[in-house]
């Protein structure tokens, strides 16, 4: 009997000393895990790319002309000679839509031309001369007086031809300006112009109208 209670004395001495052991080493253990280094965050490294992304929108619902765009005419005097579209054409930007008479366009186109011709002839001979009396300054043969002459007609001379130059180019502009055409896509919704009217010498819209279409429907 003795002998039972002094071995499970000795047991429970044993356990014992063993929870502490145990209690012991926890803050040992506790410090190694600190004491550890932690794992770092994974980071992938990736190069930008551009790329395109296909969407298709799906929508219900009727195309129409939205808004009216009036053609005027930018020349004055002149006859209609040819109109070559209708309400409800469809046209295209550029396309042409009436024709003016151009005869005395040309005509008067021939007489500035002429007359540029006769301002150049007028311009070198100032020249020459200008010239001349730029170098007879310093020596006597001509006075003051004639050399300023000659300097200013040389001035005046370039002037015409400058005038001359600016006709010939509103001509130009008017021969341009009697071709009619489209401003852009769309529908033909008005026309007031017919041929044989003459417009007016002041620049005005003369009837015609081109509806634009929604969305580019119509280009």
């Amino acid at each position: 009997m003795k002998f039972k209670l002094r071995s499970s004395f000795n047991k429970l001495v044993l356990s014992g000393l063993l929870s502490l052991a145990s209690f012991a080493t926890l803050p040992l253990l506790a410090q190694a895990s600190q004491d550890a280094p932690r794992a770092g965050l994974t980071v992938t490294v990736t190069r930008p790319e551009i790329a395109q992304i296909a969407a298709v929108i799906t929508a219900n619902g009727s195309v129409a002309a939205w808004q009216e765009a009036l053609i005027g005419a930018q020349v004055g005097g002149l006859r209609m000679a040819e109109v070559l579209v209708n309400v409800g054409d469809v046209v295209q930007k550029g396309q042409l839509l009436a024709l003016f008479a151009t005869d005395t366009v040309l005509a008067d186109l021939a007489v500035q031309k002429a007359q540029q011709a006769e301002a150049t002839a007028a311009l070198a001979d100032a020249k020459a001369n200008a010239a001349r009396a730029r170098s007879l300054k310093n020596s006597g043969a001509l006075s003051a007086q004639q050399i300023n002459q000659y300097l200013t007609a040389e001035q005046t001379a370039q002037a015409r031809l400058e005038a001359t130059a600016a006709l010939v180019q509103v001509q130009a502009l008017r021969l341009k300006y009697a071709e009619v055409r489209a401003p852009d896509d769309g529908v033909i919704s008005m026309r007031q112009a017919t041929v044989g009217s003459v417009v007016p010498q002041v620049p005005s819209c003369f009837g015609w109208c081109v509806s634009n279409a929604l969305n580019g429907a119509l280009r």
